[in-house]
C-alpha cells in the first residue's frame, strides 16, 4: 500500500469536504465521502482503489492522509495530486523517518 499526506498550502483559503469531492470528480474519478465521527470522515473511489482518512476541523478539512491500494497506484496518484494542486493543496508522501526512530532509541 502507498501513502500520501495531503495538506494545505501556504495561505490557502479554507477548504471543505465537498470541494475535495468535486475536485477529485473533476479529475474523472467517482468518488464518496462518508463521515465517520466528529471530526473525522473517509473520501473513496472503489474503481481508482484509493480511499483517504479526512481530519476535519468543523467544516474545514485540515489534513488527508490518501491510501492507495493497487499494485499500480501511479494512476490514481496522479489524479490526486492534480485534484490537490487545484485547490492550492500540497502532497507528501506519507513515509516513517528511520533517523526519528533511531533518535528515540538513544
Amino acid at each position: 500500500m502507498t501513502e500520501l499526506l495531503a495538506v494545505p498550502g501556504w495561505n490557502t483559503p479554507e477548504t471543505t469536504l465537498p470541494t475535495w469531492v468535486e475536485s477529485l470528480r473533476a479529475q474523472g474519478l467517482a468518488v464518496e465521502a462518508t463521515d465517520e465521527s466528529p471530526g473525522v470522515s473517509w473520501i473513496e473511489s472503489t474503481a481508482a482503489r484509493l480511499r483517504g482518512y479526512v481530519v476535519m476541523k468543523g467544516p474545514v478539512v485540515e489534513a488527508i492522509n490518501f491510501e492507495f491500494h493497487a499494485p499500480d497506484p501511479a494512476e490514481a496518484r496522479g489524479l490526486v495530486e492534480s485534484a490537490a494542486s487545484a485547490i492550492g493543496w500540497e502532497v507528501h508522501d506519507d513515509e516513517d523517518d528511520e533517523d526519528d526512530a533511531s533518535a528515540s532509541d538513544d
